[in-house]
């Protein structure tokens, strides 16, 4: 066999190799999908309020989200959670759904309309926005307490994005360890 066969054979074996790996981890297919993850806004001592962002990041005509924050009640006191309304920001109304506390935890969701008023009386003329927003968008504020320092599990749980014909959106959920310094 001539060496140039057998090298051409070599590169493609290892670029098989290379994609087969990349499906196995889930790279591939994947980088399209929206992130969504909590993001501290500020510092995280002990003692001083510690303000959290759920943040999508790469959405593409988003119009709506739902999401659960799970946490350790024990050692994280939830002073506060809202709903921003950087998910209208395209000129759809917003309409808030939640906070919801419960133990350890707190739902957060919105949807949108296709007018920015959502409340106008049926048959007003209102300019129809058919389309989401894309790109970052900051989703909600979660604010805590915590009088330890530590490291502190935080999840996302019952995530659920979606389009403005309600379609369920691929989504990435990150997982999040706080850390509170003294």
């Amino acid at each position: 066999m001539h060496p140039r066969p057998i090298v051409i054979l070599g590169i493609a074996a290892c670029a098989l190799a290379a994609v087969l790996a990349l499906v196995r981890t889930g790279a591939v297919g994947a980088s399209g999908d929206t992130v969504l993850a909590l993001v501290p806004a500020g510092e995280t001592r002990a003692g001083k309020l510690i303000t959290l962002k759920l943040v999508a990041s790469n959405a593409s005509d988003l119009a709506g989200f739902q999401s659960t924050v799970q946490f350790d009640g024990g050692a994280l006191r939830l002073t506060g959670a809202s709903v921003e309304a950087d998910l209208g920001r395209g000129g759809r109304g917003l309409i808030p759904l939640g906070p919801v506390m419960g133990e350890g935890s707190v739902a957060l969701g919105a949807a949108t309309c296709p007018i920015p008023d959502c409340d106008a009386a049926p048959g007003q003329p209102a300019a129809r926005v058919e389309s989401g927003v894309s790109g970052k968008v900051e989703l909600g504020t979660l604010e805590f307490y915590s009088e330890t320092p530590g490291s502190y599990q935080l999840s996302l749980d019952r995530v659920l994005l979606v389009d403005p014909q309600g379609n369920q959106l691929p989504v990435r959920v990150e997982p999040m360890v706080l850390e509170v310094r003294p």
